[in-house]
């Protein structure tokens, strides 16, 4: 849909521990084109080019997989443009923090309160998990718990807040890539 909004996902972070499944992330892609005509960017370093790429493939629809393809700069104005960023907490989040792109973003491990962009066109979700053995702030941090508090995040959720930042009036010129 050339006159859909544009959807920034960035499905990396700087730890795995961070990170939401893939999977998961490919499908609110595929949900978020199909229910609101959503045209969707990943965004990605190349160290994150295979997490993109599994997002394009759950998704199984044309997607701009930009990871490993753009500067920094370049990504950071394609998040600036965007109508959504939905990412996990990385830094590509506090991109659209900066630029006032309304986001979703996941949070596990890391403190939301602490962390996540603040303002009513900033969202986030993090469900209560204990994450005991872990040092949620060491970037060389493993998780001892299966990734527990990211996956108790559901494609549902994401998809209903996702939603609902799409259908809050557009700042300026949003989503017009």
């Amino acid at each position: 849909n050339a006159a859909g909004p544009v959807v920034a996902l960035a499905p990396g972070a700087g730890w795995p521990g961070k990170i939401w499944p893939v999977e998961r992330m490919g499908e609110v892609a595929k949900r978020l084109r199909e229910e609101q005509g959503a045209r969707i960017v990943v965004l990605g370093s190349a160290a994150e080019r295979n997490l993109a790429d599994e997002v394009a493939r759950v998704a199984g629809a044309p997607i701009l997989n930009l990871a490993g393809r753009t500067t920094l700069g370049q990504a950071a104005a394609v998040i600036r443009q965007a109508r959504l960023f939905v990412g996990n907490d990385s830094g590509p989040l506090h991109f659209a923090a900066c630029f006032d792109t309304p986001s979703l973003a996941l949070f596990g491990p890391t403190i939301a309160s602490k962390w996540a962009p603040r303002g009513p066109r900033h969202r986030h979700l993090q469900k209560g998990y204990s994450c005991m053995g872990c040092v949620s702030w060491h970037p060389a941090a493993a998780c001892q718990h299966d990734g527990a508090c990211m996956k108790l995040i559901e494609v549902d959720d994401v998809v209903a807040q996702a939603t609902e930042l799409l259908r809050e009036p557009a700042a300026g010129t949003k989503g017009s890539l």
